[in-house]
């Protein structure tokens, strides 16, 4: 604090640091990461410690769900989804590739063989058309 009783930028600065808020900021960050790590089996688990640290994944989809949460590893998985029975819908089939951060990733499924990987807004990199 100056002399006339404002405060500076640097006293802003470390009141923040010792404010309560960023403690309870932290410490949603690791209930997080646990909840993250609690959706995954150890195979999951073992799967995404092992991914780098920014990775291309896909969608198959369709202009009304290209920002779902469920991407694939695999380009070609990504492009049966549109030709499935229960994802089918009218219009053009699309193929959604973006980047993730590892940071960014939710969980890794790989239960039913789609190396699934559950994120929030990629950076989108490209959309193409394909069957569908």
């Amino acid at each position: 604090m100056n002399g006339a009783g404002a405060t500076t930028q640097e006293d802003d600065q470390d009141d923040l640091l010792d404010s309560p808020l960023l403690e309870r900021r932290v410490d949603f960050g690791k209930r997080i990461d646990a909840v993250k790590r609690e959706m995954m089996t150890l195979e999951e688990l073992a799967a995404y410690d092992a991914l780098p640290e920014s990775f291309l994944i896909h969608r198959g989809c369709y202009v009304t769900n290209k920002w779902g949460l469920s991407w694939s590893q695999s380009r070609e998985i990504a492009e049966e989804f549109p030709t499935l029975g229960r994802y089918r819908q009218p219009g053009q089939a699309l193929l959604v590739t973006a980047r993730v951060k590892k940071s960014e990733v939710i969980a890794i499924k790989l239960d039913r063989d789609e190396n699934e990987i559950v994120t929030m807004g990629p950076m989108h990199i490209s959309t193409r058309h394909i069957k569908g």
